[in-house]
């Protein structure tokens, strides 16, 4: 870990002279929290302290530095001595429920969101805290308990994206496709330049074989950004569902050559090259596919290929 060079307390000790307060100090370590100078910011945050012990706010503050930093224990103390300062500050509730989410302890994370959401003072608090409820749930794979709380938080802000995509991403899992696609095209009425429902929906339609809904939906994906390089994949990859297979390569070619490292985009144009009978490419396109571990992220269909077609 990097050392805080001396210089450093000279100059906080020279703030100090300048009668620095606690909110002062709380607004320093913020900027240096987003420039990612995490050990300047714990100096300042400390400093904040040492003024105002009974302040939640710069507890929280400290808990976010220290989980930067990867002192983990040292965050969690932080959380529970907000706690004990205030049992009523549905943030500090809110805070812990992510730190058990982000050590996967799930039933812990939704006691504590259970008790952000009941102290929370304003809609908008406690939207963040039903969508934060509703992840954990989704992790836990209680797609209906998702689906509830997003749903709720739905009737607090019916225009909020977030809400929005991640309801229509839940529909889907319990096999609800035509609420997830109802979402989607909401969020294009809503954000006609936002480039998300375009390609979610493109995916969706695709999934269920409805190849030309899906091409129109990518397509329009590509007028907002003709050079995103998964785009350009899902598009060779629909076009190779359609067997339009010189279509599928122009695509997926655009895409490895700009994001040259993608395992999927291998995998695709392998497939393509299965249809065209092209044993050679194949096999070379999933070993390169094995080499940037697509099987870490997508699993071993990659390697069942490979065992069809080049272990011969």
């Amino acid at each position: 870990m990097k050392r805080v060079l001396p210089i450093i307390f000279i100059v906080l000790t020279n703030f100090i002279c300048f009668g620095q307060t606690a909110d002062e100090y709380i607004d320093l370590a913020k900027l240096k929290l987003e420039g990612k100078d995490y050990n300047y910011a714990l100096t300042l945050v400390e400093k904040s302290i040492e003024l105002d012990t009974t302040n939640v706010w710069s507890r929280l503050l400290k808990s976010e530095v220290l989980l930067e930093l990867s002192r983990v224990q040292d965050a969690a103390d932080e959380l529970a001595y907000a706690l004990y300062i205030d049992t009523t500050n549905a943030e500090t509730y809110n805070r812990i429920g992510d730190f058990f989410l982000g050590i996967n302890d799930l039933p812990s994370s939704l006691n504590y969101y259970d008790k952000a959401i009941e102290y929370a003072k304003s809609d908008t608090t406690k939207l963040s805290y039903l969508a934060n409820r509703a992840t954990a749930k989704g992790v836990l794979r209680d797609f209906d308990g998702a689906i509830s709380d997003f749903e709720e938080a739905l009737k607090l802000d019916d225009t909020n994206l977030v809400i929005l995509n991640n309801l229509s991403a839940v529909y889907q899992e319990v096999g609800n496709i035509a609420a997830g696609i109802k979402m989607q095209k909401r969020l294009i009425t809503l954000y006609p330049d936002f480039i998300g429902p375009y390609v979610n929906l493109g995916l969706i339609y695709s999934e269920i074989d409805s190849l030309d809904s899906s091409e129109f939906y990518f397509n329009e994906a590509l007028k907002l950004d003709p050079n995103e390089p998964l785009l350009l994949n899902n598009l060779g990859y629909l076009y190779y569902k359609k067997k339009e297979y010189p279509k599928a390569l122009e695509n997926i070619n655009s895409s490895i050559d700009k994001y040259p490292n993608n395992s999927y985009a291998y995998r695709n144009r392998a497939l393509v090259y299965v249809a065209l009978d092209l044993r050679k490419e194949v096999c070379k396109d999933l070993e390169i596919a094995v080499y940037y571990n697509f099987k870490d992220r997508y699993g071993d269909e990659v390697e069942k290929l490979i065992e069809k077609y080049c272990n011969k």
